[in-house]
């Protein structure tokens, strides 16, 4: 069971995700997905956005955001907002660091999140779903090369789930 302040603090950062809301959303639990718990934010009667957050020890935690204009994906460890400046990070799937890809993925809170419009194909997003692992290198002041691991262990199923949370609603 997730613990109190661990949910109030990802409801509050799933706002922070979301596209610019106003004062009166509301953001609350919408289901799970294996580990993955799914949020429901609504402003005005009107779903604004879902999101996902899997936590997989402390201060580690991955987010994937889906809004009618944009999809994120995004990760925390102890030390990933270290190096704001930094935006660059390098991520792979499936231990395959060869077919590595670049990012900019920059700081916003305490979260590092890569974000793309749904107007057009994103490689990253299809892979995302449909993998077994994601893996994240990043530079950290001082402490040099970090990275950070996570399992996409039923994640097929939260994309499909946060996806159908704002889809079936409009």
């Amino acid at each position: 069971m997730l613990h109190p302040k661990l949910v109030r603090w990802a409801c509050a950062t799933a706002i922070l995700l979301a596209a610019p809301l106003s004062a009166t959303a509301d953001t609350a639990s919408y289901g799970t997905a294996g580990a993955w718990t799914l949020y429901r934010t609504v402003e005005a009667g009107r779903v604004e956005a879902c999101h996902a957050t899997m936590s997989t020890g402390p201060g580690m935690s991955l987010i994937f955001d889906y809004n009618v204009n944009q999809t994120s994906i995004g990760f925390m460890t102890p030390n990933s907002a270290d190096g704001w400046e930094t935006t660059q990070i390098e991520v792979w799937f499936d231990n395959k660091r060869a077919e590595s890809q670049v990012l900019e993925m920059p700081v916003e809170g305490e979260w590092r999140v890569y974000r793309s419009p749904n107007s057009e194909p994103d490689g990253i997003l299809d892979l995302f779903p449909n993998a077994s692992s994601i893996s994240f290198t990043y530079m950290v002041p001082n402490s040099g090369e970090q990275t950070a691991t996570f399992s996409l262990k039923n994640t097929n199923t939260m994309t499909k789930k946060t996806y159908s949370c704002v889809q079936d609603a409009q």
